[in-house]
């Protein structure tokens, strides 16, 4: 499937900054250059943190990370706008939506790149695949199954010597996989794990040692 044409977030420099104020953002974090950008670690929501770097990108006069950032913010906006009109939405739901609308870009641009090249359009294929690059480079790389399974383990570990989970109720499975995720997520960046790789992890370890009621076991 061909992407045709592309929509952003028109608007200058000096828009940027006024966004920047309405946005809340932090002056201290509007300091990177487009060349040197940072993943997301989650210090401020990402629709924030993009409008940062496209602010950088602008101030370096980075036509193409502009570009790709003008429209990536602007395909974010139309989806968190959708789902913020839905009822119990939380911070936390909307702000998992806008890490997965940036791997969606990021799945569309290789896609793209490989219906280009069966279509011997190589130049074209070499532009989504730079810009897929580029979006990876500002999000947390996410950890595979055996660096995932390693880190939940030790952390987990860690959490039972310091008695983390000594006051919890035994069934409050919930509690306790919120504590991992946060502290995985602490180590690597929000968006580097998947919440049910974690669970799938977590419940035969809870299981074991008695943390999950009879009662909870059938139910999972």
């Amino acid at each position: 499937m061909f992407r045709i044409g592309r929509i952003g977030v028109p608007g200058s420099f000096a828009n940027s900054q006024r966004l920047v104020q309405k946005l809340q953002i932090p002056y201290n974090l509007v300091r990177h250059n487009s060349s040197q950008s940072t993943p997301f670690k989650g210090e401020v929501p990402l629709e924030k943190y993009l409008t940062v770097q496209l602010m950088a990108a602008r101030k370096s006069r980075d036509t193409f990370r502009t570009n790709v950032l003008r429209t990536v913010i602007g395909e974010l906006q139309t989806e968190q706008k959708l789902l913020s009109t839905q009822q119990g939405v939380t911070t936390e739901k909307l702000e998992q939506s806008a890490l997965k609308s940036v791997r969606k870009a990021i799945t569309k641009r290789r896609a793209a790149a490989a219906e280009y090249r069966t279509s011997q359009l190589a130049d074209a294929a070499e532009t989504e695949d730079q810009e897929a690059a580029f979006l990876e480079t500002l999000l947390p790389k996410q950890l595979d199954r055996d660096q995932l399974r390693d880190t939940v383990q030790q952390i987990y570990s860690a959490a039972i010597k310091d008695g983390t989970f000594v006051s919890e109720e035994p069934s409050d499975v919930q509690t306790i996989l919120k504590v991992i995720t946060e502290r995985v997520e602490d180590v690597h960046g929000k968006g580097s794990v998947s919440k049910g790789d974690i669970a799938s992890i977590m419940m035969p370890l809870l299981q074991k040692d008695g943390f999950m009621k009879q009662s909870d076991k059938k139910s999972k």
